[in-house]
């Protein structure tokens, strides 16, 4: 069943949608949908809140390339190859 927990906003919504957003080390930010979406809406708060999440995950995987780089400038530096 269906659920709209902020009432149906048009005709064509599909209900509440769980995402997941997750951060790589290799400096990418992937948000991941259960299946294919055309659009979604937000309250505002929670529009805040995705947006909070994303740039979060975008600080880890910032850090996680620049982790990356380091490792190689220091392979590099000892004549090892990565």
């Amino acid at each position: 069943m269906r659920q709209y927990p902020n009432g149906k906003i048009s005709p064509d919504d599909e209900g509440q949608l769980t995402i997941m957003v997750s951060s790589h080390v290799a400096g990418s930010v992937k948000v991941t949908f259960p299946k294919p979406v055309n659009w979604f809406a937000l309250p505002a708060e929670l529009a805040r809140t995705l947006a909070a999440t994303l740039l979060h995950h975008a600080g880890l995987a910032e850090d996680g390339m620049r982790q990356l780089e380091e490792q190689a400038k220091t392979a590099a530096a000892e004549g090892r190859v990565q």
